[in-house]
């Protein structure tokens, strides 16, 4: 059970929760149902690692169908998103730096691919276990609990 996916997200489920999943939307929970101007977030980099990591076309075709949107609201990015299965999903990370904000996005997106996949990506190299998305020194990185194996976001191959 040690090499397990654990996830970090808090996930509840209401209507209120998700109105639009790819548009202006509200989250239950205090963000409130206004949102601010849009906010630059490139998921690419990790959709990207995300789809090498895999060799299952079905997996790397959902991921490379994903879109969203991120909106500034407050101190709080808003992003929401689809695939063309119809799944969504809507997050907020705090703003900051971009690689900030890569890092905070990449470990929010984990838990939505491993929920709809049943896959922990992207893998460790070599090892079962999934690498958890990391902020050091001002880089975005995959990295693992167990060896000092890392690499930056973006470039998982």
């Amino acid at each position: 059970m040690d090499d397990a996916f654990t996830s970090r997200l808090e996930i509840t489920y209401g209507p209120a929760e998700l109105v639009d999943p790819v548009g202006s939307v509200g989250f239950a929970g205090g963000l409130g149902a206004e949102t601010g101007p849009p906010v630059s977030l490139d998921l690419h980099p990790i959709l990207r690692d995300f789809a090498h990591s895999t060799d299952s076309a079905s997996h790397q075709a959902w991921l490379t169908g994903l879109t969203w949107t991120a909106h500034l609201r407050d101190s709080m990015v808003t992003v929401t998103g689809s695939v063309p299965d119809g799944s969504s999903f809507g997050f907020g990370i705090p703003d900051g730096p971009a690689a900030s904000r890569l890092a905070a996005a990449a470990d929010r997106l984990q838990d939505f691919v491993v929920e709809h996949l049943r896959i922990g990506l992207p893998p460790v190299p070599g090892t079962a276990r999934t690498a958890h998305a990391l902020l050091h020194d001002g880089e975005a990185l995959w990295a693992d609990d167990r060896t000092p194996w890392s690499c930056l976001i973006g470039s998982y191959l």
